[in-house]
Parts: C-alpha cells; structure tokens; sequence
C-alpha cells in the first residue's frame, strides 16, 4: 500500500508548484467569505502541506523551504520568552476540535416620537433566542480556524486567531435571523395614555450581522499564558497572572427588512438598516488559576473605552409620509385590518427615497469578560468558556444596544 507521505511526496518530485498552489489555495480558504466547503479545504490543504514538507525533508525547494520557515516562525512566535516552569510546549503541533455553541444576541432599539397625536418611545426587541451550533476547529501552534452552522435556527459563526507568548488576536464574524420582534410602545396617542407589548410576526425577518476583531498586550507572557486558557497549543502548569492592554474593533449591521414590514420600519421611525462602527481601547487583567495537574480556569475582566462610535442609519422620511397621508391614523381600519396596513403603508414607503444619515461621534463605556476552564489528559483535552460583549450605539432619536454572550464548549485531540 502507498502511504500518504509517499503520495505527496510524487505529487511534489512532479510538480514543484504544487505546494506552492496548495499555500495560495490556503491564504484564500482563510480570507475568502467562509462557508463549509471552505473549511473542509482548508483541513485538508494544512495536512498535505504539512505531510508533503515531512516527506521533503532533503528537498530544497522554494514551497519546502517557505513552509519550514512559517513552522519555525509559529512555532518561536508562540514560545518565546515563556517561562517552562510555569508553561508547558506539548511535543504534538497540531490540535483539532468538534465544538458546540450557545449563544444569545439580543438587539434593543428605541425610537422616539413626538408628533401631534403621537407622542412617545416604540422599544423593539429582537433577538435569536438561545441558539446551538456545532462545528470543527483546527489549529497548528497558536494559529487556529473555525466554523459552526446554527443548528436550530439561522446563522453561522467563523472565528481565527494566532498568538504569541505577549500578544494574541482573535477575529469572528456572527449572524443570526429574528422574525419575531416584540414592539413595545409607551406614551399618549390621540392624547390618551397609551400601552402595548406585543409579539409580532414580520415577513422579511431582521437580520443580525457582527463582526468583532480584539488584539492584545499581556505585560507577564513568560508566566502566564493567555493561549493556554483559550486554545490547548499551551498548559498554564502553576497559577500565574498579568495586566494586560487591549483594542477592539466591533461593526454591526442590522437589517429591520423590507416594504413587506412597513409598519415596523414607521415603527422604527422609518429606520430600514443601521450600520455600527466602533474602536475601543482598554486595560484589564486576566489571571490562570491551576487548583489541579492538568487544569486551568480562567478569568479576563476589561472595561474599555468607545472613542470611535459612529452610526450610519438609512431611513425614510416618515414626517413626510405623516404629513402627506396624516388622516389615515385616523381611520381604525389602518390599525385594526393588518393586512390593509401593510399593503397602504409599503405603498406609501416606495414614493420615498432611502436616506442615509451619520450621526455624531459618540464617546461610551463599554465592557469585555471571559471565564474559561481547559482539562488535558494525555494527547485528549476538553475545554469551555464563556465571552460578554455590550455594544450601545445611537443618535438624537434612536438608541440601540448589542449584549452578546457566548458559551463554547469543545473536545479534541493533539496530533
């Protein structure tokens, strides 16, 4: 039988591009918009990589040498300056994981409203209830990728990063589906106290879209190692802890849908979509606590500075469409018939053109956590964790806030 190494091994004496082609394919795979088949690829291109430089070993080749030099240069990255007394290398390069997720994203948008017979706050929540996802990770050293696909509901989330003995940076991208918001209205409609709260059913459902990217400083990488608390590359083997400085870049996009839910857009104050843009700055401390061989807890605390928060909200002009068609509030028929509502108010939003507006910077608190737990035995580990993020974004009548909480769960092996 021919082994593996003795495949590639052909494949590279044939064709020296070869290899070079599969490290292309890779940078692709990583960079390119995520999907499944992506990420099978991407397993598979790392392994023959990985299989064709052991086979090549005597080969002086320009792909062999390049991905000798990268494996040095992940491997010194991750190692440097650490302390083995306090953190272990384990020999095993590679680490691969079926993971699970659950995650809840609730979105929290008020609207203020002061017109003649209207005059209140229309609060919108909508969120992805508690959502589980499966998926893989795979990582070599430091330098790991990731996929799940949301499993009872819409979405998916795509997560990489690499770190060093000082530093680490992590990058994730998260969507989900909601097309069950609950509108709540408080205030005096037609000058009469006025209440509701309701679950409503929307066509076209709202759709959540984050991306998060956070890099940062550890002032102690030789005794603690924040890789060794989030990843199995390294063991925290006695408790160790460091202040730390960090940075956090955070988009946001929320679609509110389409002509098909005009009422909620009006709801809205006319708002379709909202985009979210942040940078934020902190400093905070982490620590790893080993009660037992083999394990390690871990907690990070920052609170972080937003100095860039800026909105970018595409709306209608609904003072416009008021003041055109104002006696129709009038009728009970516009709120009693939906199905009139929709059709007359999706008519009355297409003679509109989508106006985008930026609203002013807008300097806030905001606030990072993680808790995680990592169990190794032999070339097997085990490990979970849990992730807050708080995100508040707004203008003069509209305020929206983002919570994000996550808790990851994973069980893998070394090899």
């Amino acid at each position: 039988m021919i082994s593996v190494c003795k495949i590639t091994t052909f494949f590279t004496n044939q064709n020296i591009f070869y290899t070079y082609f599969l490290c292309l394919l890779t940078f692709f795979c990583t960079f390119a918009p995520m999907k499944r088949l992506h990420l099978i690829l991407y397993v598979v291109i790392l392994l023959t990589i990985s299989l064709s430089a052991s086979a090549e070993e005597k080969n002086s080749s320009f792909p062999v040498k390049a991905w000798s030099w990268l494996k040095n240069y992940m491997y010194e990255s991750t190692v440097k300056g650490i302390n083995q007394d306090y953190i272990e290398v384990p020999k095993k390069e590679w680490t691969a994981e079926l993971t699970t997720t659950i995650n809840h994203s609730p979105l929290k948008l008020e609207t203020e409203w002061n017109y003649d017979k209207i005059n209140g706050t229309f609060t919108s929540h909508s969120d992805n209830g508690l959502t589980t996802a499966v998926g893989v990770a795979i990582a070599y050293r430091s330098y790991g990728i990731g996929f799940s696909k949301i499993v009872n509901g819409t979405g998916s989330n795509f997560s990489i990063g690499f770190s060093g003995s000082k530093y680490a940076i992590n990058a994730s991208i998260k969507s989900y589906e909601s097309d069950s918001p609950e509108i709540k209205f408080d205030g005096t409609a037609w000058g009469e106290p006025f209440h509701s709260r309701e679950k409503t059913r929307i066509d076209d459902p709202i759709k959540v879209r984050t991306f998060f990217i956070d890099g940062y400083y550890f002032f102690n990488g030789s005794k603690f190692s924040y890789l060794s608390a989030y990843s199995p590359s390294l063991i925290q083997r006695r408790s160790a802890g460091s202040l730390f400085v960090g940075a956090m870049y955070s988009h946001a996009r929320v679609n509110f849908g389409s002509e098909n839910d005009a009422d909620m857009i009006i709801a809205m104050q006319g708002i379709e979509r909202v985009k979210s843009n942040q940078w934020s700055v902190g400093a905070g401390y982490a620590y790893n606590w080993v009660p037992a061989k083999n394990l390690t807890v871990n907690c990070t605390v920052m609170p972080m500075l937003t100095l860039y928060n800026r909105n970018t909200v595409y709306r209608y002009d609904i003072k416009e469409i008021i003041n055109e068609d104002f006696n129709r509030l009038d009728d009970e028929e516009y709120w009693i018939d939906d199905e009139t509502s929709d059709e007359s108010t999706g008519d009355l939003l297409k003679k509109y053109p989508l106006n985008k507006e930026k609203t002013p910077n807008r300097v806030r608190l905001n606030f990072d956590a993680r808790v995680s737990l990592i169990y190794h035995w032999t070339n097997m580990f085990v490990r979970a964790y849990g992730q807050f993020n708080r995100f508040s974004f707004g203008g003069e009548d509209v305020k929206g806030r983002l919570i994000d909480w996550t808790i990851y769960a994973s069980v893998g092996t070394r090899f």
